[in-house]
């Protein structure tokens, strides 16, 4: 029974190989299976792990990834399939600079999109790094867009060396223009600092209870969830006055930091609701 389905299978592969089309065509079928099943993975197993598990998997994650994998894998098929038939020189050439193009192309979209996705959910997150976070953005999209172009030029075979080149003088073009406006962008964040510090000083300096020795003044001490944790320490001159200071003092801050536009942040939480099954009692039932 062995040597017999040892046989059969040797024949098969025979066949396969004198078939170069036949073969192709099987090709496709396996990886287009393939593609099925792994986007069935995607879509049910990994959303099915992710509810009955303390495992939280994004749906928008699961959303952007799953329809490029399988078009990956297809592609990835086609490529095996025409380096199986062997065409004639220049048409498998052509072909295969094509599928691989379309594969980068898939890719780096995906990619893009998981970048937006990313940087979205840290925006709400982290609202004080916004201009950062949209900064890194914009410098991950420039760095997928070179890799990507300089991928295609490959695969077509076009020289890139004097586009390099090229590249060369217009980067140190774009690094000298691009100067003043990433010392603009980092000089900012510090005049934000000053800017804080400047006004809890002021409001300190401007009350008529706060001892002149020691002199007043403003510490940085930690990054918050979503603020920037500023300490002005400052001395009432007698003691009893304490309260009503610490009640005139936070109204003028409140009061100066309006006037100039520094925004108090609140806390903030992302809440995920997980779909839930079908009711079939036709009761109402609590989330």
């Amino acid at each position: 029974m062995t040597e017999l389905f040892q046989n059969f299978f040797s024949d098969f592969i025979i066949f396969i190989a004198e078939s170069r089309i036949l073969g192709a065509i099987i090709i496709l079928l396996l990886f287009s299976l393939l593609a099925k099943l792994v986007d069935l993975f995607i879509h049910r197993i990994i959303n099915f792990v992710s509810k009955k598990s303390k495992i939280e998997i994004d749906d928008t994650f699961i959303g952007i990834i799953h329809r490029p994998v399988w078009i990956s894998i297809l592609l990835i098929g086609g490529l095996s399939a025409v380096k199986w038939v062997h065409f004639y020189s220049r048409f498998t050439f052509t072909l295969t600079a094509t599928l691989k193009s379309l594969l980068i192309i898939v890719i780096g979209l995906t990619l893009n999109k998981l970048m937006k996705s990313i940087c979205q959910r840290w925006c709400s997150i982290r609202r004080q790094w916004v201009e950062i976070i949209h900064f890194s953005e914009n410098i991950g999209r420039v760095l997928l867009l070179i890799i990507g172009v300089g991928l295609l030029l490959t695969f077509w075979k076009i020289n890139v060396t004097p586009l390099l080149a090229s590249a060369g003088i217009a980067g140190i073009a774009i690094a000298l223009a691009a100067k003043d406006t990433i010392a603009n962008f980092f000089g900012g964040i510090n005049l934000f600092m000053d800017k804080v510090e400047e006004t809890l000083l002021d409001v300190a300096r401007s009350n008529q209870s706060i001892a002149r020795e020691p002199e007043p003044r403003v510490r940085f001490r930690s990054f918050g969830d979503s603020f920037l944790d500023f300490e002005l320490l400052c001395w009432a001159k007698t003691p009893a006055d304490r309260g009503r200071v610490i009640h005139e003092l936070n109204r003028s801050i409140f009061s100066e930091f309006n006037k100039r536009d520094i925004k108090i942040p609140f806390p903030r939480q992302d809440i995920h609701i997980h779909s839930l099954p079908p009711n079939t009692t036709g009761k109402p039932r609590d989330l």
